[in-house]
């Protein structure tokens, strides 16, 4: 036990390798605490992984709570039924989900039912494995409380913050710049919250990105690890608050959809799609790229970690760009259709109407 302790502190230090996380000529040693003055050290990473065990208790009591608060309805559609068990149909179903009409015809002919029985037998097959519309609520309700939250005490936070006003003082005097309580508690209430959501991952609801959501969560928890042990804690403040504020109208417009307020959904999406657009694509570069990658380097020389961190934040914008481009689709769909029918950035969502789908 001792030796593999011995061999995590010599793979925790060669890890946070000084010339490589900070400029030329600073040391991780100098981070001396004084009084009136905090520095981030690695051991308080340790406090994140606390507060996403916390989270995820807290997410399954809050499930429960709603799960028995909810009306009949929802609780109906979230025991979905099974099909009648069917050897023939269960072995054509693991080889393809979706048979073609002359597979089906085929299968009705074979087993003496009709067409129509076979694509019903699928149907429902299929749905038994799809996430209920109470499963999507619960977690869309619940990631809508958390990022209110953290973007209320993220801008409670800039307000008072000299950065905010003028994106140099990120740099000014880096590294040595006192860790701020609240910047502190902010940044491990987030890491927290990412890491939960590794914890999660299987169990949540799996959509279309879901390859390009386990892409920017990584890239998120890695920006918010690699800035907060580099002291680069204030313009990763700008960063958190930036992503948080759409995924508020995101989530609360999904939580709307499934509760068949389609008219307020409808304008929840639409507030969704201005303000991702405003923060993400035009904000995101112009105040946290641009003063990442340009304004750093009027006052420190270019550095191993500085190509990191940028190379993070230019993933979370070709990401943005991404998403900019399904979201811009949906909203051609929606003129088109006059309502929102699917979240075109997270995939198809079914309303209660489609439970026999």
């Amino acid at each position: 036990m001792q030796h593999i302790e011995l061999y995590w502190k010599d793979f925790w230090g060669w890890f946070w390798n000084d010339e490589f996380w900070l400029p030329k000529g600073m040391s991780f040693k100098d981070f001396q605490n004084k009084p009136g003055v905090y520095y981030p050290k690695t051991n308080d990473l340790g406090n994140m992984i606390t507060v996403a065990i916390c989270l995820t208790f807290a997410r399954l009591l809050y499930e429960r709570a709603i799960f028995k608060v909810a009306p009949m309805n929802f609780k109906q559609a979230h025991l979905r039924k099974r099909p009648e068990e069917n050897l023939t149909l269960e072995h054509q179903y693991n080889l393809n989900k979706q048979p073609s009409d002359e597979k089906v015809s085929t299968l009705a002919f074979k087993l003496h039912w009709s067409t129509r029985s076979v694509q019903r037998w699928f149907r429902k097959r299929r749905n038994a494995n799809k996430p209920s519309i109470l499963n999507k609520l619960t977690e869309s309700t619940w990631r809508c409380i958390f990022y209110l939250i953290a973007f209320s005490f993220g801008v409670g936070i800039l307000l008072q913050s000299p950065w905010l006003w003028d994106n140099l003082h990120c740099f000014s005097n880096y590294p040595f710049q006192s860790l701020w309580p609240s910047v502190f508690y902010y940044y491990i209430l987030e890491g927290g919250f990412y890491i939960s959501l590794v914890f999660t991952l299987l169990r949540d609801v799996r959509r279309k990105d879901f390859v390009e959501q386990i892409v920017h969560h990584l890239a998120t928890l890695g920006l918010i690890i690699f800035s907060y042990v580099t002291n680069l804690v204030r313009i990763g403040t700008l960063v958190l608050a930036l992503c948080d504020i759409s995924d508020v109208f995101l989530e609360a417009g999904k939580s709307l959809h499934y509760v068949k307020f389609q008219k307020s959904a409808d304008l929840m999406f639409v507030l969704f799609a201005v303000v991702f657009f405003l923060s993400r694509v035009v904000a995101f570069p112009v105040v946290v790229i641009h003063t990442a990658y340009v304004k750093s380097m009027w006052l420190a020389k270019p550095y191993p970690g500085y190509y990191v961190f940028n190379a993070l934040l230019l993933v979370l914008q070709i990401l943005n760009i991404m998403w900019a481009a399904t979201i811009f689709r949906m909203a051609i769909d929606m003129k088109r259709k006059g309502k929102v029918e699917k979240d075109g950035r997270s995939g198809t969502e079914e309303s209660l109407d489609d439970e026999d789908e």
